[in-house]
């Protein structure tokens, strides 16, 4: 049985307050529903949830005094988009291209297999743009061996983006690699944060016959 570490059980407990379902949480951790109410009842990593709530706070003040970035667009390449029912449970999620990002030159940033890793990535992430997929799971998700998808996470570190936007041209690190799986273990989980000028995330409402969106 799979044993997750205490990184992952921070994940778990923010994709359990996110509105994600125990199965689904389960499928992207690759472990026992079982597993997962363990960890989200306490029984399995007690200080995770207040390991969680410390770093979720870190980050809120680190997003209060962050200076303002170059990219000053009201959207993004990229969009993550959640829909929720009345009790803001996600119901259904959504990665989308912006077509007109595309027309300006977006996708010739990317090689093919280094773009299925961003959207892979892109789908795993939460509404602080940050993502868990080991690579070894992101290779599975997208029928690339692991050799390809390191390669294509080395390519991130550092990678510019260039694409000539809403008169702006978006020049910052596309991906960045906050935590790195150890050596030759591609099982291991990795931590990416995505650029706010790459990638915005959204919720909106959604209705049998029309969606109504709110940037958050």
């Amino acid at each position: 049985m799979t044993k997750l570490s205490k990184i992952q059980a921070m994940a778990v407990i923010q994709f359990h307050e996110e509105g994600f379902s125990t199965r689904r949480i389960a499928e992207t951790f690759e472990v026992s529903q079982r597993q997962i109410q363990k960890i989200i009842k306490g029984e399995a990593w007690a200080g995770a949830r207040e390991a969680y709530i410390t770093h979720m706070s870190r980050i809120k003040q680190e997003q209060e005094t962050a200076p303002i970035t170059l990219y000053r667009g009201d959207n993004s390449p990229f969009e993550l988009v959640d829909f929720v029912d009345e009790n803001s449970n996600v119901t259904k999620r959504g990665v989308f291209i912006n077509a007109e990002a595309i027309h300006e030159g977006l996708l010739a940033e990317f090689t093919p297999s280094q773009l299925k890793s961003l959207l892979t990535i892109l789908a795993h992430s939460n509404h602080t743009n940050t993502a868990y997929p080991s690579q070894q799971r992101i290779a599975k998700l997208t029928g690339m061996n692991v050799s390809t998808v390191n390669k294509n996470v080395q390519a991130f570190d550092g990678m510019q983006v260039a694409c000539k936007y809403s008169g702006e041209v978006l020049s910052e690190d596309a991906v960045e690699r906050l935590k790195r799986p150890a050596k030759n273990n591609p099982y291991e989980m990795t931590i990416y944060r995505m650029a706010k000028a790459l990638v915005k995330h959204i919720e909106a409402d959604f209705l049998i016959d029309n969606t109504v969106g709110r940037g958050m």
